[in-house]
């Protein structure tokens, strides 16, 4: 009979590998690439959630076989932060072309969206004695 521990460790590689391809596509993150991160999340996710379904089955396992598994993890979770930093960094910038591309309506200045200028309510300038 097999072990099953390696199974349990191969499926934190799997999710490292998965991570480690969204990060190189976020090296570059125009939105193909975000898009493109899609399946390679889900399947780090499928493989986290099935060790986690694993783990809670409560089997003893060897000493060397957690160490291992710790090790993979902790790397697992390095690498998901620099994604975490990465998705975030992409997420800003595009929120701010999108700021840029579809400006709000500034009332202060009297301009409109379609170049119209509107009569302002109030004047900008105020002289007191």
């Amino acid at each position: 009979m097999r072990p099953r521990y390696p199974n349990e460790i191969e499926s934190v590689r799997q999710a490292r590998r998965s991570i480690g391809l969204i990060r190189q596509r976020l090296l570059k993150p125009a939105p193909e690439a975000l898009e493109a991160c899609a399946p390679h999340l889900q399947n780090a996710i499928e493989s986290i959630g099935w060790l986690q379904h694993r783990l809670g089955a409560g089997e003893a396992q060897p000493a060397a076989w957690r160490r291992n598994l710790e090790l993979e993890i902790s790397g697992f979770r390095r690498e998901l932060s620099q994604v975490t930093a990465l998705m975030r960094g992409a997420s800003g910038f595009y929120n701010g072309l999108a700021r840029l591309l579809n400006p709000a309506e500034d009332l202060s200045t009297g301009y409109a969206r379609n170049g119209s200028v509107s009569s302002r309510l109030r004047p900008t300038l105020r002289l007191e004695a």
